[in-house]
């Protein structure tokens, strides 16, 4: 129905480029997002199009926990609210756990997951733990509240530390703990986007992503942002790309995507690493497998 709406002009919905892909809701388990222009005309076309929905399908829609965001709005947002019998709400907030509208530099948004992070250890120990100073580093931070728990005394006085962190470290078949290494965690968790862009086809998030940074080369490869706005969450995923492709195999069919030289599919290691030499007598640095006719 929002759909159909969009296609009719009854909602905008938004675009992240002019003539782009239009978005008009996102739906995650029973929640739903909806978006549109801050007219009021559309917030009462958005009002009919839910009170049909309880009307066609017997459903009844929770206005009263339904919050509406000004995104870029400075204005009144009573009229809307009013219209649709729902809240204001008021960002930065949280959505389903996670911070939704603020702003991308800092670590004072990590705040929330230390907090998570502090929790989970047993009552005797969270008074013990210091938040006073956020370091650079959240990662830091936390392996900072994983070591106090571990090596301190119940007073919060350091013991005397008969092992390293890093042999703590280890796996227990090599005579650790397995406590994890959150930096190398988060590193695997990152490049796993880059593990979905190559494998995954026709999804909403990687058609965003396409149009708001551009299609790499190849096509399974992310394009690096360089524009200011992508100093943020996708940035932070191609800055561990050169890490995921020095660990990816790649099984040649047609060869029109894969690179002759840059890409892990003969030897252990690029091409151009193995003969560095001819590399730098290429002049086809860039050519795809099928072009050099292997």
């Amino acid at each position: 129905m929002i759909k159909r709406a969009q296609e009719q002009g009854l909602l905008s919905g938004f675009q992240v480029k002019p003539n782009g892909l239009q978005i008009g809701h996102l739906q995650f388990a029973d929640d739903t997002l909806i978006f549109l222009d801050a007219d009021i005309e559309q917030v009462k076309n958005l009002r009919i199009i839910l009170l049909s929905f309880e009307m066609l399908t017997g459903l009844k829609i929770n206005f009263a926990k339904s919050q509406i965001f000004g995104v870029g709005y400075d204005g009144d947002l009573n009229a809307f609210s009013s219209l649709l019998g729902c809240y204001n709400g008021v960002l930065p907030t949280t959505y389903l756990g996670l911070p939704l509208g603020d702003k991308c530099g800092g670590v004072a948004k990590w705040d929330k997951v230390v907090d998570k992070f502090i929790a989970r250890f047993p009552g005797w120990i969270k008074p013990l733990i210091s938040r006073e100073e956020i370091p650079i580093s959240v990662l830091r931070k936390l392996e900072q509240i994983m070591r106090k728990f571990l090596l301190s005394d119940n007073k919060g006085k350091k013991k005397i530390h008969h092992v390293k962190w890093e042999a703590l470290c280890k796996k227990n078949r090599f005579g650790g703990l397995g406590i994890k290494n959150l930096k190398l965690v988060n590193q695997s968790l990152l490049s796993k986007w880059s593990w979905r862009y190559a494998t995954e086809e026709d999804v909403l998030w990687k058609q965003i992503i396409d149009e708001k940074y551009g299609v790499g080369d190849p096509l399974w490869c992310p394009k690096i942002p360089k524009c200011t706005y992508g100093r943020s969450f996708w940035r932070a995923i191609m800055n561990t790309n050169s890490c995921f492709l020095k660990h990816v195999r790649f099984k040649v069919n047609d060869g029109v995507q894969l690179r002759f030289w840059h890409d892990n599919w003969l030897y252990e290691k690029p091409i151009k690493t193995v003969f560095p030499a001819l590399f730098r007598l290429s002049r086809a640095k860039n050519s795809t497998v099928d072009v050099v006719g292997i």
